[in-house]
């Protein structure tokens, strides 16, 4: 029987019943979520339906969400009516694909282990079981968390060593920043107070504020909409709940009503071509003007109109739209941190994980090899609270434990966060480990503007000293001479031209550190750098960006190019060319600087930012998807090549001893990967003059201004 695939919210929301029944029908496998959940799958863009093209019925759906990079599939549902199609499998087919359009770099699916079908179902799709975990106390049902890598290049993981070392120049000690204000909605104050579906989530903003995380704030158009509606001969909770929360005052109406016209079509944008906004509508673009005028943090709402402007709005007046099923959420999903892959070395077998109870006898055995104590060990392996959770990742081999972190989640009002790490330093990868673990700790940056990582390393860390400061963690002298405290300033992010001066007064309030000019690729005298004691000295654009790593810098007169990168070789196309793909190679997985082999060593610029073109061949997705820093580009016989391709590289080595007697054009080294949250597809380099018409086999030079343009539309940001 043939079905229709339906993507778009409008098509979807006549079956928003009927997907609400099914799951019903369903509730010993999928469980319970309240009837208004399917309303928001379908207005927010999660979900997709197959329906009858005959009788117009629902056939299956699939829900699905998760923070970016990983997604989450919540259900996949066919009717039985229409088993035996293959129906779930295009459904959950089509997700996967809009996922990696959309970059997510892999997907997990919670399945009760007695739910054997499902099991088979998405075992066929390629989701493997990564771990399993209790169900409910009322179910105590075993729980398979299955995953599945997406096909999003594995070149686009984070940091090995620096390309060379930046001084570190004198630093203010720690300090905080004031907490961020966000604004609340009257829709989630109501769900904070009433039994209501979304009660739990709306709840979890107000724990967060109690954790200090956030302050939150209300517009006195809240409270004057309750006014109306209250009397005075009978107490209203809410009013008065809302009178003891700080409340932010309407912009004067000059103000108010510039704000209203620009608001206007951006979050109503069919009522305004009607006129027919409702006393609602008008309230609800006092909050936001007012939010806007107020210069906060971020708005939250359950309001569907606010939230599907929220990238106009965060494009256009630097506001953070979020409901409060999403506030919050970053280096951790709900369903768990992304899974990851077993590294094979020359020694052993690595694999990098989150922390498990079952870790515990080692860990602290590990911990008590350096002789710290009991109430130390507590601190170290602590959990955090729910609403903040502190980070707890570990390297484990078949011959034991090898490598573990801890630290504090991020907070936007705290800046310095302590990271405690422990390693086996007789292990032959440790230095391997070591480096993955300071590497996704100083990009656990989350919403806050910088941050700061402090180690006080143990006297027997001698290798953990050594490569945290190849890491550009610094020593602070002052403290302890012969084992002074490391500190490591992170960005976290890339930085656009016309963000450099906020950029620059963002890392002078967090560290003291005066940067003084404008960034330059040309020019290594461009920045002027002065720190707390008053010294200066000049830093090129490489040494600011390995200070305050990991971070890309979009310079006004930085250089670009375009590589084409595949996820398989076809000859056809290249004729008689050969564009290796991108792939893990043993440890080269756990390194952020990576060897990408391809191109012509003369288009290549050293110091210049790489884009990598995702081209058609296997689903590719035809646009730019990423960009790194360049550090270096050479040209190396395949013999050596090859050597670099097994230590760092993103080059198949069988490839490399297929070429043997070819010329291999060049070796480009490459770090700081970030992900395009908006991939730029084909058509639109053709607008922006990065396309020529010829198919994209090779390395294509863009310039300064393109490069910008490629960074201001693709808003990258660390995978």
């Amino acid at each position: 029987m043939p079905v229709r695939i339906l993507f778009n919210r409008e098509e979807l929301e006549p079956h928003i019943e009927s997907i609400r029944k099914a799951a019903d029908s369903e509730r010993s496998s999928f469980g319970f979520l309240p009837p208004n959940a399917y309303r928001e799958f379908v207005q927010q863009g999660r979900a997709v339906a197959a329906i009858s093209s005959t009788t117009g019925e629902l056939a299956g759906y699939c829900l699905y969400g998760g923070v970016f990079p990983q997604a989450k599939i919540f259900q996949t549902y066919v009717a039985p009516d229409f088993r035996g199609q293959a129906i779930g499998e295009r459904l959950l087919t089509s997700v996967l694909e809009r996922l990696e359009q959309r970059g997510f770099l892999s997907a997990v699916a919670s399945v009760a282990a007695d739910l054997s079908a499902a099991n088979r179902f998405y075992e066929k799709m390629g989701f493997d079981v990564v771990a399993t975990k209790e169900g409910g106390k009322t179910t105590k049902r075993l729980i398979r968390v299955r995953a599945k890598e997406l096909s999003s290049p594995s070149l686009l993981d984070l940091v090995d060593q620096p390309a060379s070392q930046a001084r570190a120049p004198a630093m203010r000690g720690p300090r905080t920043t004031p907490v961020p204000r966000y604004v609340l909605d009257l829709n989630v104050i109501f769900d904070v107070t009433k039994k209501r579906p979304r009660s739990e989530v709306a709840q979890g903003v107000v724990a967060a504020a109690l954790e200090n995380d956030v302050k939150l704030a209300i517009t006195a158009e809240i409270t004057a909409e309750l006014e109306k509606h209250s009397r005075e001969d009978e107490p209203d909770p809410i009013l008065n709940l809302c009178r003891a929360i700080p409340t932010l005052r309407l912009p004067n109406q000059k103000t108010l009503s510039r704000l209203r016209e620009e608001l206007l079509p951006i979050v109503f944008p069919e009522k305004a071509r009607q006129t027919t906004l409702k006393a609602n509508d008008e309230a609800d673009l006092r909050h936001l003007a007012t939010a806007i005028e107020e210069n906060v943090v971020g708005f939250i709402t359950s309001d569907e109109a606010i939230l599907r402007a929220a990238d106009k709005l965060n494009a256009r007046y630097n506001l953070i739209i979020l409901s409060p099923s999403t506030f919050g959420q970053g280096f951790e999903a709900e369903f768990g941190a992304r899974p990851r892959p077993f590294i094979h070395t020359a020694s052993s077998t690595l694999e990098p994980t989150s922390f498990e109870e079952r870790d515990r006898e080692a860990t602290e055995q590990l911990l008590r090899d350096y002789h710290l104590s009991d109430i130390r060990i507590r601190g170290i392996l602590a959990a955090g609270t729910a609403t903040a959770p502190r980070r707890r990742e570990l390297v484990r081999s078949a011959d034991g434990l090898v490598c573990f972190a801890s630290w504090d989640s991020p907070r936007p009002s705290v800046v310095e966060r302590a990271l405690h790490i422990y390693a086996d330093e007789t292990h032959p990868d440790a230095v391997l480990a070591i480096k993955h673990l300071l590497r996704i700790a100083c990009q656990d940056i989350d919403a806050c503007p910088v941050a700061i990582f402090r180690i006080k390393p143990h006297l027997m860390q001698h290798l953990i000293r050594k490569v945290a400061v190849a890491y550009h963690f610094y020593a602070d002298e002052t403290d302890a001479p012969r084992n002074p405290t490391l500190r490591k300033v992170s960005l976290g992010r890339a930085v656009q031209c016309e963000n450099w001066p906020h950029a620059a007064s963002t890392i002078e309030e967090a560290t003291g550190v005066k940067l003084t000019g404008e960034p330059s690729a040309t020019h290594a005298d461009a920045i002027q750098l002065t720190d707390v004691s008053g010294s200066k000295r000049y830093a090129s654009l490489k040494e600011i960006e390995e200070l305050f790593s990991p971070t890309i810098i979009c310079a006004r007169d930085r250089p670009g190019v375009i590589l084409p990168i595949r996820t398989g070789y076809a000859e056809e196309l290249f004729h008689g060319g050969q564009q290796p793909y991108l792939l893990d190679h043993a440890q080269a997985a756990l390194k952020n600087t990576k060897a990408y082999i391809g191109g012509n060593y003369g288009s290549v610029p050293e110091g210049g930012l790489a884009f990598f073109y995702e081209s058609a061949p296997r689903g590719g997705r035809k646009a730019i998807t990423a960009v790194a820093r360049i550090l270096a580009r050479y040209a190396l016989p395949p013999d050596q090549a090859a050597a670099i391709s097994q230590d760092r590289g993103v080059f198949p080595v069988t490839e490399i001893e297929n070429a043997r007697g070819r010329v291999l054009k060049t070796v480009i080294d490459i770090d700081t990967v970030m992900l395009f949250r908006n991939p730029i597809g084909k058509d639109r380099l053709c607008e922006i003059g990065c396309w020529d018409g010829a198919n994209l086999v090779t390395a294509k030079v863009i310039d300064p201004a393109s490069v910008s343009k490629l960074m201001e539309e693709g808003m990258p940001q660390l995978g």
